[in-house]
């Protein structure tokens, strides 16, 4: 009997049993290297899943405005806004901090801190705030020997409507490794620049309180933090084939994917056509740098009843309603009459589950709760 035949799909199910390993797992592994976990909002985006992540955090990660607000209106008042703000988005940040929320915010530019210390003055607030540094992924951020990096240093800390926290990097490019081996030379070189950095603000008089790091794979593996205050991670959570393909998770924590309905058999095309296509389950194809069976097109198929993976199924392709499931092998077309359901597990996580107002959770595979998303800017 499958007990999410009543749900209308395509839905995202959360089971929240792999969530709350993966949890404790991640908490274990980033308290053992002797640092403490900021876990990221940007994945789960939801005020359930931030409660259960809550215990032994410095606060949380977020990417959006929107999701500060979230988590504030829930009475979380720890927050990391991780990403350089616009005027508009600073500005719904200094509100924040005079509701008594300690936002920090991020910059990487003297032009950004002093749009910063304009919305700031407005209000008469002194926000707390964090440097980016470069530390190989070369999204933002400064090199840790660009003369700005001390010039934007000074320029906060001087100012009276700013407070300088300390740095921060993200080690992004970690998603290039493929192994153990991998993550932890990057992760290495990610920690050397954040004390590299933060050596330098404090050589020349700066303070430099928090030296934040992180990503998924280099929070899971590598080794001693000493001088570091924070991991930042947040795809952990959920996991999704991209982790479980460049070894940063296992399939079997994968704890989110998409529940589907089977529109349509067609053994002479070799497919068979579900109700999800990239709107539900996002067009992300990071697993085509993969090699073998590590590409999952669209997505990893599984049993619906108990989200066990079934050999060879993927999505091999997606229009905007219509996935297309095809097999490495002969399909048994009778194992999946129209009608009935499927899961689908996605490339990325965080993209997916974007697609979607809320979870509909399980445990031992049983729906039990409907968790809110907060999506959106």
């Amino acid at each position: 009997m499958n007990p999410f035949a009543h749900l209308a799909t395509p839905c995202l199910l959360l089971d929240r049993d792999i969530l709350q390993a993966n949890l404790d797992r991640m908490r274990a592994t980033v308290e053992a290297r002797g640092c403490k976990l900021r876990p990221h909002f940007k994945t789960a985006k939801s005020i359930e899943v931030a409660r259960m992540a809550q215990a032994g955090s410095t606060g949380f990660t977020v990417s959006t405005a929107r999701e500060a607000e979230f988590l504030a209106d829930a009475g979380f008042e720890q927050l990391f806004y991780a990403v350089t703000p616009n005027r508009e988005r600073l500005s719904r940040c200094v509100k924040l901090y005079q509701r008594g929320v300690e936002i920090i915010i991020a910059l990487d530019s003297v032009a950004v801190a002093e749009i910063a210390a304009e919305e700031a003055e407005k209000s008469g607030v002194a926000m707390r705030a964090l440097l980016e540094v470069d530390c190989g992924d070369h999204r933002c951020g400064l090199e840790p020997d660009d003369p700005e990096l001390l010039e934007l240093a000074h320029q906060v800390h001087s100012s009276p409507h700013l407070r300088l926290e300390g740095i921060f990097t993200h080690a992004g490019h970690s998603y290039d490794g493929r192994d153990k081996m991998d993550f932890e030379a990057i992760g290495k070189t990610e920690a050397d620049i954040a004390r590299q950095a933060a050596k330098l603000l404090r050589e020349n008089g700066l303070p430099c309180l928090t030296v934040s790091i992180g990503s998924t794979p280099t929070a899971r593996f590598g080794g001693s933090l000493e001088g570091i205050s924070e991991m930042r991670a947040g795809v952990y959570m959920l996991g999704d084939c991209f982790q479980a393909g460049i070894g940063s998770c296992r399939y079997s924590d994968m704890a989110l994917s998409i529940l589907v309905t089977v529109l349509s058999i067609q053994p002479n095309r070799g497919q068979i056509v579900v109700d999800a296509g990239g709107i539900a389950l996002s067009k992300d194809r990071s697993t085509a740098v993969l090699e073998g069976d590590a590409d999952v097109g669209y997505g990893l198929v599984a049993r619906a009843t108990d989200g066990k993976i079934i050999p060879g199924l993927t999505v091999a392709a997606a229009s905007q309603e219509h996935g297309l499931i095809r097999s490495t092998s002969k399909i048994d077309f009778s194992a999946y009459p129209i009608g009935s359901q499927l899961r689908i597990y996605p490339n990325h996580a965080c993209m997916t589950a974007a697609q979607h107002a809320g979870y509909y959770v399980a445990s031992s595979d049983k729906p039990i709760a409907y968790w809110r998303r907060q999506n959106g800017w």
